[in-house]
């Protein structure tokens, strides 16, 4: 017996080795085909819809949730959900899928920057999200988010509609390292995120050169930003005053090696839905310290990392720093705890048993708004 067709529509390129690739290897409840802008070497032409959404919004944007409503309704028969990501997607998805006649499910990754500025202009966006995610979550079955805090932010917003909120957090796929070495020294602090204001790069590197000297080597990896390039500028700077190792963009495989080398990860972002680097630096046997946001209270708790103090991250990135590498067993102990709880909540396996779950009472409830899907296979 065949399986029910789920369609995940995705605003930009995924890698083979994405949470959403990797569930629809895991997932005995549905199949899944992907809307992307390009096909992933992973995926077969059956599994691949080409929808040219990108990141951000612009008036492209019309003629691709044209396409997507043209393709649904020629589908619709085919499909038992459809489910989205992104804010514009989650936002607009749900109200074009119910025109054609097909259920929606959204996965929120996060609120961005419209929550986490507090500029003028995103302050006077918050309002206009919030409507229309209102609007948004009557048209869907479900909405799923991959942190907590946003799932009881908005619940609280909008508490008619929290039974139609859940948790489902995220996974990775990888093989844990098993052994290091935390009496070494100089210490590895590694950050990995691409140069952008909002990742807290610049406290990375205020923190780098105050704690210049030999106790610590600070590695910085991730690709330059467009428009960013006078943050770039100082990366180069930092890296030529030797102060960094800025490593630029990696391959997975490199990237593994340098969580095999690197003893604390340091991310200091302001704003992040579920970090993927955070669940992989778990898996490397560090021990995190991170900026104190919702994704990253999920992940981090007494003897399993460190939150830094919000309005002073470099002086509490500093601190923690100077603590770990005067106690190396209290280093070592939070690498492991932070590591079994990663590897414990946050595998593909864990993340595709939460997901099956939901999806499996969603395929086999006795209602549904548009059509039964039970019948659709």
């Amino acid at each position: 017996m065949s399986l029910p067709k789920v369609l995940c529509v995705v605003n930009k390129q995924l890698p083979d080795n994405d949470y959403r690739i990797n569930f629809r290897r895991h997932s005995r409840q549905v199949e899944i085909a992907f809307g992307l802008p390009g096909r992933p070497r992973c995926l077969a032409q059956h599994e691949y819809v080409s929808l040219g959404f990108s990141e951000g919004f612009g008036l492209r944007d019309i003629t691709c949730f044209g396409a997507l409503l043209l393709h649904l309704w020629k589908n619709r028969r085919n499909y038992a959900l459809v489910h989205f990501f992104s804010t514009k997607l989650q936002l607009f998805g749900p109200l074009v899928a119910a025109l054609a006649g097909v259920p929606s499910i959204s996965t929120i990754t996060g609120f961005g920057r419209t929550f986490n500025r507090n500029e003028l202009r995103y302050r006077l966006l918050r309002p206009v999200y919030l409507g229309l995610a209102r609007l948004s979550l009557n048209f869907s079955k479900a909405w799923y988010f991959q942190n907590r805090g946003d799932m009881q932010y908005l619940a609280r917003r909008f508490p008619s509609l929290s039974s139609k909120m859940h948790w489902v957090g995220s996974g990775v796929d990888g093989d844990a390292v098993n052994r290091k070495d935390f009496q070494q020294s100089p210490l590895v602090v590694l950050m990995v995120a691409r140069l952008m204001p909002d990742k807290g790069v610049e406290i990375f590197l205020k923190v780098a050169r105050r704690l210049s000297g030999g106790a610590f080597k600070f590695v910085l990896a991730g690709p330059p930003s467009v428009g960013q390039n006078a943050l770039y500028r100082k990366v180069v700077q930092a890296h030529n005053e030797q102060l960094i190792e800025y490593v630029g963009e990696l391959s997975t495989s490199e990237l593994q090696d340098w969580y095999q080398r690197s003893h604390i990860f340091a991310f200091p972002s302001r704003g992040e839905g579920m970090p993927r680097v955070m669940l992989e630096a778990g898996y490397g046997l560090l021990c995190p310290v991170a900026s104190d946001i919702p994704a990253h209270r999920d992940l981090i708790d007494v003897g399993r990392g460190f939150l830094l103090k919000t309005g002073c991250e470099a002086e509490s990135l500093a601190g923690h720093l100077d603590r770990l590498n005067k106690d190396r067993t209290e280093l070592k102990h939070n690498a492991q705890s932070y590591q079994l709880y990663i590897a414990s909540n946050y595998s593909i396996d864990a993340y595709a048993r939460r997901m099956d779950k939901y999806l499996d009472q969603l395929v086999n409830s006795s209602s549904t708004t548009e059509h039964d899907l039970r019948k659709v296979a």
